[in-house]
């Protein structure tokens, strides 16, 4: 493998791109990710590896408790820095990749929540999907692709307190719409997977 990743639109390469619009980062010579779940770091690093790209990994953190995956390739940093929203969207057109991208960015801002309601004795669980961000255009962008795939996605403002950015929030709280987008988008983490209900 090289620092020179294949750059052909790809579904491993829309899940690289959901991923850094996520959790992922960006410097001038490399890209990666940081975060604390091990099957995360695994499902990213095997998407850099099927672009011809040589991931890197790294424990940091005060008790090494994170899991850092990086490579070094300035071709790919500055490919993209060049690509704004609108670029995104073109690269991602297509079922699969549009999948590809929402799964990387689901598993980088996403969460799965089961909710528990009584009445009386009986119980009944309801689930929410939702993906939270600052930047209210990339969840704009995200809302239409979800809407292309076929799940209404309601956007709306989160309850944030100065000097916190104002954060924006996507969200569906149907049980059932909530797990067949799970079904659909196939994430590795996140997904329902040793919850009740």
């Amino acid at each position: 493998m090289t620092n020179d990743p294949t750059l052909q639109p790809s579904k491993e390469l829309a899940y690289i791109l959901g991923v850094l619009k996520g959790d992922g980062y960006t410097s001038k010579r490399s890209i990666g990710l940081c975060a604390k779940d091990e099957v995360f770091i695994n499902s990213f690093a095997e998407a850099l590896r099927r672009v011809d790209l040589e991931p890197h990994f790294y424990r940091v953190g005060p008790k090494e408790e994170y899991f850092d995956v990086r490579v070094h390739s300035k071709a790919l940093s500055n490919w993209l820095r060049t690509l704004g929203l609108e670029d995104i969207e073109k690269l991602v057109q297509g079922e699969v990749f549009t999948r590809a991208f929402i799964r990387g960015f689901y598993e980088s801002e996403g969460c799965y929540h089961v909710q528990r309601y009584s009445h009386g004795n009986h119980v009944d669980t309801g689930v929410r999907v939702q993906m939270s961000n600052t930047d209210r255009e990339l969840l704009e962008l995200v809302q239409r692709l979800l809407n292309e795939i076929g799940f209404d996605f309601r956007l709306s403002k989160c309850t944030s307190r100065p000097p916190l950015k104002q954060e924006y929030l996507l969200l569906i709280s149907r049980k059932d719409i909530a797990e067949k987008f799970i079904s659909t988008i196939n994430p590795c983490i996140k997904n329902g997977v040793g919850l009740n209900g």
